[in-house]
């Protein structure tokens, strides 16, 4: 099954960088911090998990649509757009039913459940156009 770190290595092996936070704060912050990023410095992906410290998955969600309301009430609508198209794949173990469906709601554009395989975070990787087939 796929965990963290070796979910960093297949990103990796797909030529993708790769920032690994371990804890939801450090996330938010983390992008953040790309609102003035040239696009190349712009992940092409991010991962969650919904159990993380201090914020949970979703919070980092919440956050997020937070900050593209405030980016574009601001002015900065070309970074907002950018976050509100950044993928965001959640690999957990805690989303079935419902919850999937409020992740999906809050950004998620897929839920895998744990414990998941490399196949198939290849194949959502591949299907939102994260990494090339």
């Amino acid at each position: 099954f796929v965990n963290r770190h070796l979910l960093a290595s297949l990103l990796s092996r797909w030529k993708l960088s790769v920032t690994s936070l371990s804890d939801g704060m450090f996330a938010v912050q983390h992008l953040e911090s790309l609102r003035g990023a040239p696009a190349d410095h712009w992940p092409v992906v991010m991962t969650l998990d919904v159990e993380m410290p201090t914020l949970n998955g979703y919070e980092v969600l919440i956050a997020r649509t937070r900050m593209v309301g405030e980016w574009q009430a601001a002015g900065d609508a070309a970074a907002a757009a950018r976050l509100q198209a950044l993928p965001v794949v959640v690999i957990t173990g805690n989303a079935r039913g419902v919850e999937q469906k409020r992740l999906l709601s809050l950004g998620a554009v897929r839920v895998l459940p744990k414990p998941t395989g490399v196949d198939a975070v290849q194949a959502a990787m591949e299907s939102d156009s994260v990494i090339p087939r």
